[in-house]
């Protein structure tokens, strides 16, 4: 059997590969990984570090601020998984070991000799730079300490750096590596920075107010942190919420920390651990934590009680949903102790004194909107804007905000601002938006764009017409408009020559000013060449192999990109290589 039909049959059948490994999952303590990379591992990241919209599954090993490290596997294994993609992971390999483990290795440079060749030998088959393929046990074998690639920035990376997963094989969930017997120092207790103390419902109140009261944090002289009010009066059901953060030896970056535990009178009412996740469940972090004001401060404050929608498996003891009742006259003391794996704890306390109401406080104000529930579908109509929330969508109960405004210069609809951008939403939902006025010719150039606030520009969300609307999915709420994109791609030239003699490969930038870069495809001859798209520079590296390009007399080379609309940019050229 060719290599060609070794990996169409396990990319089409990759649930195959479980069944021919055939192995147990092994203890933690009974496994000896190597380290990945040569140098001393420094982390930018760990596990369990709240990112945008998800829980980081892995630790992001510093590689020194450059690329071309040797990246080394952990174990003995195979090759189970190749990815290669211009987002998220970048240039990622999956090794599978005997011992029920899977790594993960991603925002590679490039692959070893091996890797590379099995897999471009799949992009040329399919003519496609991004591919997700799966390997069978005996294609590409691995022994423990050997070369699988080198370290880089490709993907969604902010910077050069290792992306090291391991993973439980058969259930694909992302355990802590730090829990394993990797050589990172870690002697710093965690940081605590705040605490946020929250009415719960229109009955409750703290520190006279019946908004959320920040207490900032400190530490005191024998190391403990104490909060800058020690005694807070309020009343009814309260919430807790709380900024912490972890840093290891060597470096000050910002890291998750491992177990959060809550302490009412010595009661411990709420726990989570950090061991292991679940992809399925990575959004619900919008519920775990206070959603709007990290979309306003980009601070993580992690809830120390549950959104009635929250899906999370991470949490141990929760009393009374993690919320604490205080009465008038009552006194709750609350203890935090936090933990990073290493074993480094800090602790605050502080102290909730139940009170009767101070005559200076508001009364609750009536909310306004149509209220939607979050165990149920959910509907909104207008003249101009329909939205629809399969049931899921929402964390707790909200009273939905809509308004209509003038749409942005170009825009053929006016701007519709439904929900709150400060409330999450845990999956797509339907929107459309009326645009009646468009000629047919215009129809497939249409799509609902999304206001970004902080680029102060508008961003795609795709959608097609259909009798007078534009309909898409959307993942958040936000304020949206129908635009026009009939706008081609641009391609500029950066070292392509006539003269290609001696050379194997020439860069190019291409750019799209809404819809974004669907394809960048290109042909010698009419032959596929392998283009390799680097989104954070704009750039593709096409690559020119003689030994896939018949030779001839003239050699014609025709770029086309797509944008996510179908306009359409070429470049053409006649070259000598």
């Amino acid at each position: 059997m060719s290599m060609k039909r070794n990996w169409l049959i396990s990319f089409f059948f990759p649930a195959l590969v479980c069944c021919w490994w055939g192995v147990a999952v092994a203890q933690t303590d009974s496994v000896v990984w190597q380290a990945p990379l040569d140098i001393p591992l420094f982390l930018a990241g760990n596990f369990g570090e709240l990112r945008s919209n998800h829980f980081h599954s892995g630790l992001d090993i510093k590689t020194q601020g450059r690329e071309g490290l040797t990246v080394r596997a952990a174990e003995e294994g195979y090759v189970s998984r190749i990815k290669i993609s211009p987002y998220g992971y970048g240039l990622a390999v999956y090794v599978t070991h005997p011992n029920g483990y899977t790594t993960v290795y991603a925002h590679l440079q490039r692959y070893s000799a091996e890797i590379e060749a099995f897999a471009k030998e799949a992009q040329y088959d399919l003519q496609q730079f991004e591919v997700d393929l799966f390997p069978t046990p005996g294609q590409l074998p691995v022994a423990q300490g050997q070369m699988i690639g080198l370290s880089g920035n490709s993907g969604s990376s902010g910077g050069p750096h290792l992306h090291f997963e391991i993973r439980e094989t058969e259930s694909e969930f992302p355990v802590n590596p730090l829990l394993f017997n990797l050589e990172i120092q870690d002697d710093v207790a965690p940081e605590i920075r705040e605490v946020m103390i929250i009415p719960l419902n229109d009955r409750s109140w703290a520190d006279g107010q019946r908004d959320a009261v920040r207490l900032g944090c400190s530490k005191n002289a024998n190391g403990a942190y104490k909060t800058d009010q020690s005694r807070v009066y309020c009343q009814g059901k309260i919430g807790l919420a709380i900024d912490v953060i972890d840093k290891l030896n060597g470096f000050p970056n910002k890291c998750g920390v491992y177990e959060i535990r809550m302490y009412a009178n010595d009661e411990l009412t709420y726990e989570q651990v950090l061991d292991k996740l679940c992809f399925d469940t990575k959004r619900y972090v919008n519920s775990h934590q206070v959603y709007g004001v990290n979309r306003s401060e980009r601070k993580y404050f992690q809830r120390s009680y549950l959104l009635p929608a929250n899906g999370l498996d991470i949490y141990g003891v929760i009393r009374n949903g993690g919320s604490i009742e205080v009465s008038p006259g009552e006194v709750v003391q609350v203890r935090y102790e936090i933990t990073d794996v290493a074993g480094n704890r800090s602790t605050v306390e502080f102290k909730l004194e139940g009170s009767e109401p101070p005559a200076t406080l508001s009364a609750a104000t009536a909310p306004t909107g149509e209220l939607m529930r979050y165990d149920t579908v959910n509907a909104f109509r207008s003249d101009e804007c329909t939205v629809y929330l399969p049931e899921g969508r929402l964390y707790d109960d909200l009273h939905f905000e809509y308004t209509q405004s003038k749409g942005p210069s170009g825009a053929l609809s006016d701007l519709h601002a439904i929900g709150s951008t400060h409330v999450p939403v845990h999956n797509d939902f339907t929107l459309k938006i009326k645009c009646d006025s468009l000629q047919p010719a215009d129809w497939p150039f249409a799509l609902v764009a999304r206001y970004n606030p902080r680029s102060k520009g508008y961003v795609a969300c795709g959608g097609k017409y259909r009798h007078g609307w534009v309909e898409t999915r959307v993942n958040q709420f936000g304020s949206y408009c129908v635009l026009l994109d009939s706008v081609p791609p641009v391609i500029r030239n950066v070292d392509l020559a006539d003269n290609m003699k001696g050379r194997t490969q020439f860069n190019v930038r291409i750019t799209d000013d809404l819809s974004g870069i669907e394809s960048w495809n290109a042909f010698v001859n009419g032959h596929w060449i392998l283009g390799s798209y680097d989104p954070k520079r704009n750039t593709v590296v096409y690559e020119l192999d003689a030994s896939r390009i018949p030779k001839a007399d003239r050699y014609e080379l025709l770029i086309e990109v797509k944008d996510e609309r179908g306009n359409t940019a070429t470049m053409q050229r006649t070259i000598s290589f």
